[in-house]
């Protein structure tokens, strides 16, 4: 590859949102393959290529990559979960201290505010945090 070197490229494959890709290379070092293994690699293949060795390699890569991409997908719908869980504890907390109730009614308060205004409750969590956080009030 003129110009940058292939594990230069595999790097930027990488910084940029995980883009599967697989090596080519004429090199086999352990060292060289170790290191693009490091930026993602999701194969390595050396040249010269031989087509009918190649297929079956590519396909592995890609299912590989489509499970990284799942499983990169349900920690981003974990996260989102765990946070709004969080702001939901916080938010009833928030109540518990405003209207000096305990967790369960305060917990209600906060439902019942979400079912009235027709949202879901962990976006009411989110404004009633995200209030507080700037100073402003929750109108019930």
């Amino acid at each position: 590859m003129p110009g940058q070197g292939g594990l230069y490229l595999a790097q930027r494959l990488r910084e940029l949102d995980h883009v599967p890709f697989m090596m080519l290379s004429a090199y086999s070092e352990a060292q060289i393959v170790e290191k693009a293994t490091q930026c993602g690699a999701l194969g390595y293949a050396v040249k010269p290529l031989d087509i009918p060795q190649l297929i079956p390699a590519v396909e592995a890569a890609l299912a590989r990559a489509n499970e990284l991409q799942g499983l990169r997908e349900t920690r981003q719908q974990l996260q989102r979960a765990l946070d709004a869980e969080r702001n939901i504890s916080v938010a009833t907390g928030i109540f518990m201290m405003k209207h000096r109730l305990p967790r369960q009614e305060a917990f209600g308060l906060l439902r019942d505010t979400a079912r009235s205004q027709r949202r879901k409750l962990a976006d009411v969590a989110d404004d009633v945090v995200g209030e507080r956080e700037s100073g402003r009030a929750i109108s019930r």
